[in-house]
């Protein structure tokens, strides 16, 4: 499983792509504590007043001793802009100015992911035991849908199942999670069947999840890359700034128009994205097409 880490690494590449300066950067020539107020650095003179990154925490330096190599951190300036204070290794690269911070990519790619819930869903597996003594099962509380009902045969006989085909979902059951399925097809006593339920798509932690974990399949993965290059390089635009220019403008009367470049390749992604999402859609309506069955009153 690819790590949510991976794609915020893969969309910066595409956002730099873009860009016609890059950052500026160096690296740390010992370990930072989480409370450091200095840090050492290979390269000082690449440093200044203002923000860096190092890892995914961003940091507001004061001042620079160039003799010492050092970069002196104000009592405010850890943890900076939502960032959490964290340990950071020797030889970590340290971004000076970063224009398109991993945290802020970050909360982008998962604004995105949640947005497709509109058009999208996860799929997930739950499965329960079959009993003589109840019909009714308890599902997820964010459960949308039952998509099938799979009962399987005798596993000592044979490796397939059949489908039940007589169930009901009942969205406002009276289950804490007010989720509740009736299965009236009695699986077999003691034997473990299978409930593909539909659910909203999640936000991920890119520190300890997986791209799977927002319930999209792994072929989605350009699809959120482009919606957050989209979102980005248009934020991006509004900065009118030469060492961050989208393209290559130099002169006076070209930088004016750098919101309306920057607005043309955010475009551009929105359309990769808006393509590549629709034949997702498709692919995900004709994998999981809810399978025919009986319902009954509650």
């Amino acid at each position: 499983m690819a790590s949510f880490g991976q794609l915020i690494d893969d969309t910066a590449a595409q956002l730099r792509s873009f860009t016609r300066d890059q950052e500026l950067s160096t690296w740390l020539t010992s370990d930072v504590s989480d409370s450091a107020t200095e840090i050492f650095v290979n390269s000082p003179d690449v440093l200044s007043r203002g923000r860096i990154e190092i890892d995914s925490e961003l940091i507001i330096l004061e001042d620079v001793d160039v003799t010492r190599k050092v970069g002196v951190i104000p009592p405010f300036g850890r943890g900076s802009d939502g960032t959490v204070p964290a340990i950071h290794a020797a030889k970590s690269k340290v971004t000076v100015a970063p224009l398109f911070p991993r945290k802020v990519i970050h909360d982008t790619l998962n604004q995105v992911i949640l947005a497709m819930s509109g058009r999208m869903f996860g799929v997930d597996t739950v499965s329960f035991r079959g009993s003589t003594t109840r019909v009714s099962y308890e599902l997820p509380w964010d459960t949308q849908k039952v998509l099938s009902v799979s009962i399987p045969t005798d596993p000592s006989i044979t490796r397939d199942r059949w489908y039940a085909r007589e169930w009901t979902f009942d969205p406002n059951a009276d289950y804490p999670s007010e989720k509740g399925l009736y299965v009236y097809d009695c699986p077999p006593v003691g034997r473990l069947f299978n409930v593909v339920i539909s659910r909203p798509l999640r936000a991920v932690d890119f520190e300890t999840q997986s791209f799977n974990d927002s319930l999209l399949p792994d072929s989605s993965w350009d699809v959120v890359m482009f919606g957050a290059a989209a979102r980005l390089i248009a934020t991006a635009g509004t900065y009118q700034m030469n060492t961050r220019a989208v393209g290559s403008q130099t002169t006076l009367g070209a930088q004016m128009d750098l919101p309306q470049a920057a607005m043309n390749t955010s475009r551009h992604f929105y359309g990769l994205y808006e393509k590549r999402l629709e034949e997702e859609v498709m692919k995900l309506l004709n994998k999981y097409v809810t399978r025919a069955h009986y319902s009954r009153e509650y």
